[in-house]
């Protein structure tokens, strides 16, 4: 086995003892080069094995900023964010400067530490120069924290750093968890201000706005605009937000039309084919019309939910005790 296999296979043999030791042995005496190194601990941080991946970084007599990086990220991917911001603070004890790669990598690790989150994003501005990743790394870690998140846009904006949508959508999560769904629709407006084309995630983020604000009349026009294929969390908020207004029939469509979608559009090219008919090409919008329209194409066969559905037996049970019958 050459040198490079033996280190990248550093993770999956670290059962092997004598392999290991041997691996470490080699790095102690500065026989492998610090590239190969910081490949192994990458290898770490693919399979979650950060404690292999600081045992390498310990092994190494002068580790460079690259391997402090790696092993940082692998702290992250295993969401140990403690020791992510631990390695942080001692790289300038060894003489190492940490770039804006370091701080985001630990920032990204303190997702339930929003205090913390902030500290190194104001330490980041003291050292190095920000980016958007270390911005938007901030304001995903302040769930909730809406005037926080609006500040961390503003001051982007300020920087002459344009938010992208990772940005926006994070700070429409935030006003929504903090019971400010109305300035989450805003931010969603301002998008196409930023030109910024929603992608799913955001159409997504949009909604959950308008359920939180029972507005069901927004979902369906949103839906309507939306031009691309939704997913299980669009249908969850439409159905959601037809039943906290009562809405139970606009409720039984959006379920219908889930099942419809779900057991069809999954399963054969015979179905795309049919999609395409009733769409413009790979940018048709999913307008329930059109939805009608697939399920006239399979007239005679039932379109069931699935066993189990909580979703679905909700709505069934508010549509008969507010309808009397579907």
């Amino acid at each position: 086995m050459t040198t490079r296999k033996a280190v990248t296979t550093f993770a999956r043999c670290r059962k092997e003892l004598t392999k290991a030791t041997e691996l470490l042995k080699e790095i102690k005496a500065g026989r492998l080069q610090q590239h190969e190194v910081g490949v192994a601990i990458s290898s770490c941080a693919k399979s979650t094995r950060w404690p292999e991946a600081v045992e390498l970084l310990r092994a190494v007599p002068l580790p460079n900023v690259v391997i402090y990086n790696a092993t940082i990220n692998a702290c992250a991917k295993a969401q140990q964010w403690a020791l992510a911001v631990q390695l942080l603070r001692e790289m300038p004890e060894r003489r190492l400067s940490p770039n804006v790669v370091s701080f985001s990598t630990a920032m990204s690790a303190c997702r339930s530490q929003w205090q913390r989150c902030l500290q190194l994003l104001e330490a980041l501005c003291e050292e190095a120069k920000p980016n958007s990743i270390s911005f938007n790394a901030t304001i995903n870690a302040c769930v909730g924290r809406w005037q926080v998140t609006l500040q961390l846009l503003h001051e982007m904006d300020s920087r002459l750093m344009d938010p992208n949508l990772i940005s926006f959508t994070g700070a429409m999560g935030a006003c929504t968890t903090g019971s400010q769904w109305p300035k989450a629709l805003s931010l969603f407006r301002q998008l196409r201000q930023w030109k910024h084309l929603p992608d799913l995630i955001s159409w997504n983020a949009a909604m959950a706005a308008a359920e939180a604000g029972a507005k069901w009349q927004l979902i369906i026009q949103l839906w309507k605009e939306m031009t691309m294929a939704p997913n299980n969390i669009s249908f969850t908020s439409a159905i959601a937000a037809c039943e906290a207004a009562s809405q139970w029939r606009n409720a039984c469509d959006f379920l219908r039309l889930r099942s419809c979608f779900f057991t069809y559009v999954k399963t054969s090219i015979g179905t795309m084919g049919a999609l395409a008919e009733t769409g413009h090409g790979a940018r048709w919008h999913w307008r329930p019309q059109r939805w009608r329209r697939l399920e006239q194409l399979h007239q005679g066969r039932r379109l069931a939910t699935s066993p189990g559905d909580s979703a679905a037996d909700a709505t069934m049970a508010g549509a008969g005790r507010h309808v009397g019958r579907l």
